[in-house]
């Protein structure tokens, strides 16, 4: 799903940046269809990004949203993952 959103954004002039580490052949290759450009790290695409949409398998998504959201990052995020509203909600009342 990651791919499909992120591909959607030099649609409007948009650059979008993907975590290559860790992630299966799959992965790398729905990224590379839709020209998604690769981030040196999952650490640095916050710090060079506006706007952080977290997409990511359930099993994942506390501890991905952890390392985004401890580094510096003063733009929008965005939860997406399908995951209960509890633990995003929570995520939102530490950051702000």
């Amino acid at each position: 799903m990651g791919a499909k959103v992120g591909g959607q954004a030099p649609r409007s002039g948009a650059r979008a940046l993907y975590a290559p580490t860790g992630r299966g052949l799959a992965s790398l290759q729905r990224a590379q269809e839709v020209d998604l450009e690769a981030a040196e790290s999952l650490e640095s695409a916050p710090a060079a990004s506006d706007f952080v949409q977290l997409i990511c398998l359930p099993h994942a998504a506390e501890d991905v949203a952890h390392e985004i959201l401890t580094h510096p990052f003063r733009g929008a995020y965005t939860e997406a993952n399908a995951i209960s509203p509890d633990p995003a909600h929570h995520r939102r009342l530490r950051r702000a």
